[in-house]
């Protein structure tokens, strides 16, 4: 990971003023995706906030796409989960 800037940049400021109500259903993704993350509205805001700090350090203006990108595996894993649920 990237060493933290001295200087806030634009990219933290978008992580960092993300709303509680912004970033549990991130975390409620993430669970479903095989995070452990405990069940608590303020566990869940640190633990995505850690997360896309993480990101937005080592991918600058393109965090928001490794964002998508994990986001939209969890999707698809949660719709083939799904398909094979039903189709038994």
């Amino acid at each position: 990971m990237a060493e933290y800037p001295q200087n806030l940049t634009e990219e933290l400021r978008d992580v960092l003023g993300l709303m509680i109500m912004q970033t549990c259903p991130i975390a409620h993704a993430l669970r479903r995706g095989g995070e452990d993350i405990p069940h608590k509205t303020e566990a869940e805001q640190a633990y995505v906030l850690h997360w896309l700090i993480g990101l937005t350090l080592e991918h600058g203006e393109g965090w928001r796409e490794k964002v998508g990108e994990r986001l939209q595996h969890i999707a698809a894993d949660a719709r083939a989960e799904q398909s094979n649920k039903v189709g038994r």
